[in-house]
Formats: structure tokens, C-alpha cells, sequence
């Protein structure tokens, strides 16, 4: 079963799926982080951000990236091909 990650939790986003979310580049991210200009905790090594401080930045929400299950297994399988062919 999929783990649900609640939008209205506190710093529950990570700086990807910030990028992702809003088309910043990652880049750019990390620095709001490390500015300041993002509020972020870091937990065990891994950052997370307060989506509130993504919409004072950014200025919107930030929507639920949908992910396509079905185009990630078909790389996956394409790259077991090739790792296999490399053998």
C-alpha cells in the first residue's frame, strides 16, 4: 500500500518534488534553502520544506505531482535490457 504524504503537514516536501511542483531548477531550491528564503528542517540527512514557505515564495499552491508508473517500469525494463546486453 503507498504511503500518503499529507499536502497540509509541515515540512513534507523534499527540494525535488519542490522543484518538480513548482519548475524551479533544483539549483535554485537548495539555495532558498540554504538562504533562508525557504523554511527547512533536515531530518537523518534529508531536507524538507514547508509547503506554506513554497506558496509565500512562489506565490501558489503546490499541486501533487503526478508520476507515470507506466513509463518509469517501461525505462526500468529497457534498462535491465541494456545492463543484461552489457554482460
Amino acid at each position: 500500500m503507498p504511503r500518503i504524504q499529507y499536502e497540509k503537514k509541515r515540512f513534507s516536501l523534499s527540494p525535488r518534488e519542490v522543484s518538480e511542483r513548482t519548475g524551479a531548477p533544483l539549483s535554485l531550491v537548495r539555495r532558498m534553502i540554504n538562504d533562508g528564503r525557504l523554511r527547512a528542517r533536515q531530518q537523518g540527512g534529508r531536507w524538507f520544506v514547508d509547503p506554506e514557505s513554497v506558496r509565500e515564495q512562489f506565490g501558489f499552491e503546490t499541486a501533487p505531482v503526478e508520476r507515470n508508473v507506466k513509463n518509469e517500469t517501461r525505462v526500468d525494463a529497457i534498462a535491465a535490457r541494456i545492463l543484461k546486453e552489457a554482460s
